[in-house]
């Protein structure tokens, strides 16, 4: 049987990454992990397949976003879409200080936001609206595989500051998509998970993250 990556498993790898995660920050992911088992009994937070491998299947990839986005500078920050709280959760619990919106059109799951955020003693703020209605510009922009990467850039050039970034964590077969958005002469670099990320779990092996900025 293959084995199931745990929050501790998890936060030893990045430690030997050089991403040291606190006692804090172990025990909010801790906590956050039994919200959404809790709350996934009551509405689809997590689907049913993936309650058993939050840790990989959700933990890792937003972990994996939070050390792209990280590296490629700071600034105000918008999760477009963010559902279960992935990745905006995460990296509010990795970058507490950051200046972070947690955007998604559900009333459900903003409630859920709401819950996380209290529970884990966050300062992220929860909108509940439609991305198509905000108007905020942020430097930075996230968001998960919700839509197809030209209607997520639509989304974001309205609300996206100059020179800023977008950054969508993806699946492998979508150069469909990236070649659309190539012709709205979109500059996008794509990043793969390193070498060693991919020792620690497979699930990463048809994942990467698209950082698409204005030319």
């Amino acid at each position: 049987m293959k084995h199931k990556h745990t929050v501790d498993s998890l936060t030893k790898f990045l430690g030997k990454q050089g991403l040291y995660i606190s006692v804090t920050q172990k025990m909010k992911m801790v906590t956050f992990h039994e919200l959404l088992v809790k709350w996934s009994r009551k509405i689809n937070i997590v689907s049913s397949a993936d309650v058993s491998n939050i840790v990989e299947r959700h933990f890792l990839p937003s972990l994996f976003l939070n050390y792209i986005v990280h590296k490629n500078g700071s600034g105000s920050m918008l999760d477009i879409g963010s559902g279960s709280g992935f990745p905006g959760v995460i990296l509010g619990i990795m970058q507490p200080e950051q200046d972070l919106v947690l955007l998604d059109s559900s009333q459900k799951k903003c409630l859920f936001l709401k819950e996380v955020k209290e529970a884990l003693n966050l300062s992220f703020k929860v909108v509940c609206q439609r991305v198509e209605e905000y108007n905020i510009k942020h430097k930075i922009i996230v968001c998960r595989a919700v839509a197809t990467l030209e209607k997520i850039w639509k989304w974001s050039i309205n609300i996206l500051e100059k020179e800023g970034s977008l950054f969508a964590l993806k699946g492998t077969n979508c150069g469909k998509e990236i070649d659309l958005l190539k012709q709205e002469n979109v500059i996008i670099e794509t990043i793969v998970p390193p070498k060693e990320w991919l020792i620690f779990s497979d699930y990463l092996k048809d994942k990467q993250i698209l950082k698409c900025s204005m030319e």
